[in-house]
């Protein structure tokens, strides 16, 4: 079991987390089965079957829900519902994520080209007049950040994004 990368050691870790996670879940329905009566058993199996859909008719014989093999079908039940809702959570989560890293990638491009831009004009003044020609450009650099922000910002990420970005990115 070699451990190469990061990515791999959090994949090793999550199914270590997650076989402890079915193995107290089986045993916690074990456990479950032997303590309830057979009345309270048949009227949370009802309930909980809504979510997963039927399982064996222990009634009839077939399966003993006092055994390990029907709790490892009604384990098995439930992740057969569960594990494809966390999956599109997680996908929601990772969507979410990289819009977001994206949206600061380009901010980052956006002031890297704002910083070319101003250190071009300075390049282009005579020496003696760049320290002024530096606050002049700072000002209006300054401005247009804060007409951006108000103006285009919005429109690109949404109000409550561009709110968020601007309290963090542009310290407004």
């Amino acid at each position: 079991m070699a451990i190469l990368n990061r990515r791999g050691v959090a994949l090793e870790l999550y199914g270590i987390v997650f076989l402890f996670f079915v193995s107290i879940l089986m045993l916690g329905f074990l456990f479950i089965e032997h303590s309830i009566t057979d009345e309270t058993a048949r009227y949370f199996h009802v309930w909980a079957q809504f979510f997963t859909g039927p399982w064996p008719r222990w009634e009839e014989g077939s399966v003993n829900r006092k055994s390990l093999g029907f709790s490892v079908g009604v384990v098995f039940r439930i992740l057969l519902v569960m594990v494809p809702i966390a999956g599109v959570v997680d996908i929601l989560r990772r969507i979410i994520a990289l819009e977001k890293e994206q949206t600061m990638k380009f901010l980052d491009i956006l002031r890297l080209r704002d910083r070319t831009i101003k250190n071009e004009l300075i390049r282009e003044v005579p020496v003696e007049d760049r320290e002024k020609a530096r606050r002049t450009y700072d000002k209006a650099f300054e401005e247009s950040s804060k007409r951006f922000t108000e103006d285009h910002l919005k429109d690109l990420v949404g109000e409550k994004r561009a709110q968020k970005i601007i309290k963090t990115e542009f310290n407004q």
